[in-house]
């Protein structure tokens, strides 16, 4: 028998907590023992209250085989079961306990026979942990300052309960955001003239209160105190017409005068009369305003240009037979007669019936019309 072991009637739970406080904060200790005896085969179940992050041992005395298993807090099985054959005291597990509650210890006997025990399980907590909040300082986001739930809104590391901005400080003023009127531009003072809670440097209108901000054309002029809200450029060229309806937003033209009715004024129109053909020249200019011609080229210098002169070479003799296929070119014959099918119509051809001899004399009145007689010699007075 072992003098230390109690009878199984008699439970002896003997805590002794020490609390040891010096620089580097608050270190927590404690035991429990438990006393007793087991059935022949039989079990039996022990809670204690452990502190997180601390490091536990298991001594067992028995006089028999006695097995155990332990489970955390959550349920969480630690190891795989743990004995003591016989004897003791024998240290059978040690861990650390990285919750916060009661750990529960499952005992059971290996015999077929009453068995007789004593477990002593001690912990021992050696990482600071100045705000006692059960986390060690080492991993605790605000190690002075209780905060068990270490919520850390801003991320940044630092537990809200001891940041001077829980919520973050986007501009680095030291006005947390939650609270800071311009949360993105710097500005301590916190100064909001017009009292709309957007502060100055970041007010797009600082003089009138606008707390919604709108800025439709997104220029740097909110709203309620741009003479353009539609306009980008604020009427960038003076005319006092709103760019988003000037029809010449870059060139003054308080009268917006708009001759062909397009999208742009005259002053600024390359083709303010129009351009039928869109040829890029103007219709008052364009010398084929119906038919394109960018190079605007004629030939006859007249007022058409070649693509839509039916005379682009010029008709010397008005017949509206352009000179270069008129068979006459400055006497005008318009049916452009050519009965002997040379290169000249018979008004302006001295042989017109044709000069099958080449005398020069039209066959009509050629007294000899296959033999060549310039003369026309004609002793007799006959017809040859």
């Amino acid at each position: 028998m072992y003098p230390s072991i109690l009878p199984r009637t008699l439970l002896k739970i003997l805590i002794a907590a020490c609390v040891l406080v010096g620089a580097l904060g608050t270190v927590r200790a404690a035991t429990y023992t438990d006393s007793g005896s087991l059935g022949a085969y039989g079990s039996r179940t022990y809670r204690a209250l452990i502190e997180a992050n601390t490091d536990v041992t298991v001594t067992v005395t028995s006089d028999g085989f006695f097995g155990m298993r332990i489970y955390t807090p959550t349920g969480v099985e630690i190891g795989t079961g743990y004995y003591n054959l016989s004897g003791g005291p024998n240290v059978i597990a040690t861990f650390r306990a990285t919750e916060y509650g009661q750990f529960q210890f499952d005992y059971n006997s290996g015999e077929g026979r009453r068995i007789n025990f004593n477990v002593v399980i001690e912990y021992t907590a050696g990482a600071p942990d100045q705000d006692n909040d059960r986390i060690p300082d080492s991993q605790d986001n605000c190690p002075t300052v209780l905060n068990p739930a270490q919520v850390d809104n801003d991320n940044d590391g630092l537990g809200d309960a001891c940041d001077p901005t829980p919520y973050g400080d986007f501009d680095s003023d030291g006005i947390d955001n939650m609270v800071d009127n311009c949360y993105y531009t710097a500005n301590s003072d916190q100064a909001d003239s017009d009292g709309d809670r957007v502060g100055n440097v970041c007010d797009n209108c600082a003089s009138r209160s606008n707390s919604d901000q709108a800025n439709d054309d997104g220029d740097t002029m909110g709203n309620v105190c741009d003479p353009f809200p539609l306009d980008r450029l604020n009427d960038v060229d003076g005319d006092t017409i709103s760019g988003h309806i000037d029809n010449c937003p870059l060139v003054s033209n308080i009268d917006q005068a708009n001759t062909d009715g397009d999208s742009l004024g005259n002053v600024c129109d390359p083709t303010p009369n129009g351009d039928t053909d869109n040829d890029t020249i103007d219709n008052l200019a364009d010398n084929c305003p119906g038919v394109a011609n960018t190079d605007q080229a004629n030939t006859d210098g007249d007022a058409l240009g070649n693509l839509c002169d039916p005379t682009p070479n010029g008709d010397t003799d008005n017949d509206t037979i352009d000179n270069l296929t008129d068979n006459c070119p400055t006497v005008a014959n318009t049916d452009q007669a050519n009965t002997d099918g040379d290169a000249l119509g018979n008004l302006c051809d001295p042989t017109p019936n044709g000069d099958a001899d080449n005398d020069t004399i039209d066959n009509l009145t050629d007294n000899c019309p296959t033999v060549a007689n310039t003369d026309q010699a004609n002793t007799d007075g006959d017809a040859l």
